[in-house]
């Protein structure tokens, strides 16, 4: 029998990953500060895939511990409807977010 999985849809305002490549490790690296997470991958696939995946667990963590809502509240961000008693590791968020490049800091050499 297939896993049963709710989505919730996350309405958010402004949610961006800054993200750029690391010249000594040549992996691409991204933050997210008003979540207060970090993602990395080898490739842009990998690292688009650490992101969804620390924003899927970051909101199953504030599910189980009943602190979503505050948390939604503290950003003003607002969410779907949840099913009564579903399980915390059967939903799935949905939280769109932009992915904006950094740039490199003037002065700053790419190798250095």
């Amino acid at each position: 029998m297939p896993k049963m999985t709710t989505t919730i849809r996350i309405d958010v305002q402004n949610l961006a990953w800054l993200w750029r490549e690391d010249p000594a490790s040549k992996q691409y690296v991204a933050v997210c500060p008003p979540l207060r997470l970090t993602a990395v991958g080898e490739t842009m696939n990998d690292l688009w895939n650490d992101m969804s995946g620390a924003i899927q667990d970051l909101f199953v963590d504030l599910l189980a511990s009943n602190d979503l809502d505050t948390f939604l509240d503290k950003h003003g961000w607002k969410r779907g409807q949840i099913i009564p008693g579903v399980h915390p590791d059967k939903v799935r968020f949905d939280v769109p977010f932009d992915l904006i490049r950094e740039q490199m800091e003037r002065g700053r050499r790419a190798n250095a």
